[in-house]
């Protein structure tokens, strides 16, 4: 999210020294990635009898809500009030400190992608001024 792409020609051409972003969307299709393919892979393993595919399954499955849980406790803490009575609270897009914040308005693909990946809650979605 947040063309984050355009991050990394910066960094590698400074050789490391120009930080990455840290996106949500990155981390919120991590735990998407996590959670469907560890279901996929549990299916497939069950039917194979494949102990090694459905121990791998485990590891992906237990790792998600785990992902989750970081991921909403990050958003909470980074949530802001934007003075709109219409939308009060501003969901970000990163996790680095901006000023001002900057949510949906300031990035053209964070939230549709924490929306797509299904990361945000109910109230996190209806006060995005972007929705």
């Amino acid at each position: 999210g947040g063309d984050e792409g355009n991050s990394f020609p910066g960094y590698y051409e400074t050789y490391g020294k120009t930080p990455l972003s840290h996106k949500y969307s990155c981390t919120s299709n991590v735990y998407r990635g996590f959670a469907d393919i560890g279901e996929m892979w549990q299916k497939i393993g069950e039917a194979a009898g494949r102990a090694d595919v459905m121990s791998h399954a485990r590891e992906l499955l237990s790792a998600a809500p785990k992902l989750l849980s970081a991921l909403q406790q990050s958003l909470q803490r980074t949530v802001f009030e934007t003075g709109n009575p219409r939308a009060p609270r501003g969901v970000p897009t990163g996790a680095d400190p901006a000023d001002p914040p900057v949510g949906a308005l300031g990035d053209f693909r964070g939230i549709p992608e924490l929306m797509y990946s299904a990361v945000l809650s109910r109230t996190q979605t209806d006060d995005h001024p972007a929705v």
